[in-house]
This record gives C-alpha cells, structure tokens and sequence, in this order.
C-alpha cells in the first residue's frame, strides 16, 4: 500500500462492541507510539486482512464521546469484512485525512456522523 500518511500493522483486539450495536461493526488496534504524532480523527484507509486489501474508514483517537482519558487507538469500519479476526495481524495505511476527532452528545449523534463518514469514504473509494 503506497502514498499511505502512515502504515502499521497490529493484531486486532478486543473492544466494547459500540460500533457493532450502533450498526457499524469496527475492529480495534493498538497503533505504535509513533502515530501519537498524527491528527486525531477519522481518516479514509486502507487495510489488508490475510492478503486480501479492503477499502476502510479509520478514527485515530481516544474516543472522547465514550471514554474519557482512553489510550489512543485505531478504530476501523472495514467494507465487504464480515468475519471474527480478532487476534489477526491487520495493515491498516491511513491514506485521507478527513475530520477531526470529535466528543459527541449521545451514541445516536455518534451513529449518524459515522453513517456521514462511511459515505464520505465511499465517494473517497469510488464506491
């Protein structure tokens, strides 16, 4: 995966399934220290799962809207995966900066930016 922002690969660990109850089912990883330098917030991506490149939509962050001092991770909604990877080694490539990490009121505010933002990836994708 070229012209990426940033690349890493990590295995995918477990959440709190929020993503997956507001119809968004993500995966979660831990990125390196290194992406601490990034912008937060939600990025058009790319990741690349037993070989196989998926075009994704990733929040880099700490995810203020439902935890408060939280570790940063990498949250990504990945098209066409439906399947457990947990454990897998997943290369995540952040390739679009596309808006900032936002605290949202509500988990329904929260649902509808990410149904906003997985359109926005689309167009993004050609989709």
């Amino acid at each position: 995966m070229t012209d990426a922002l940033f690349t890493f690969t990590s295995p995918v660990i477990h959440g709190r399934r929020l993503g997956r109850t507001l119809g968004f089912p993500t995966i979660n990883q831990t990125p390196p220290a290194s992406a601490a330098s990034l912008s937060r917030g939600v990025y058009y991506s790319r990741c690349e799962v037993d070989g196989v490149s998926y075009c994704a939509v990733s929040n880099l962050g700490v995810k203020p809207t439902v935890e408060d001092g939280g570790a940063l991770l990498c949250e990504t909604y990945i098209f066409g995966l439906d399947r457990d990877i947990y454990g897998v080694d997943v290369t995540t490539s952040l390739l679009c900066f596309s808006r900032a990490e936002t605290r949202f009121d509500s988990e329904a505010e929260l649902a509808s930016q990410l149904a906003r933002d997985i359109e926005g990836a689309k167009e993004y994708f050609g989709l």
